[in-house]
């Protein structure tokens, strides 16, 4: 029977040892795969700020393509240019 101790201790010592080494990969597969995430989370928030920073771009510019026509004419009456049939005064005292 002491054959039969020996040769139990020894396959319960390998289980014990082959249970650690899973325990301990897995443990070092969980501590990367959270590392991982935290990387993608903070790609995801980049770009979310990226996004929203164009979004307000882009709200900028609609707004002066709105107002493109305005503009435009702003500058021609400062340039001493008109419409046809517009008067263009100029201040003589300046």
């Amino acid at each position: 029977m002491s054959t039969r101790r020996k040769a139990k201790k020894k396959s319960n010592l390998a289980v014990r040892i082959v249970l650690v080494a899973v325990a301990a990969f897995l443990f070092f597969k969980l501590v990367q795969l959270h590392s991982q995430i935290e990387e993608k989370q903070q790609l995801i928030d980049n770009m979310n700020s990226n996004i929203i920073k164009q979004q307000l771009i882009n709200e900028d510019l609609s707004e002066q393509i709105e107002n493109a026509d305005a503009y435009l004419e702003r500058q021609a009456n400062e340039a001493g240019l008109g419409l046809p049939g517009q008067q263009v005064y100029q201040n003589a005292a300046g």
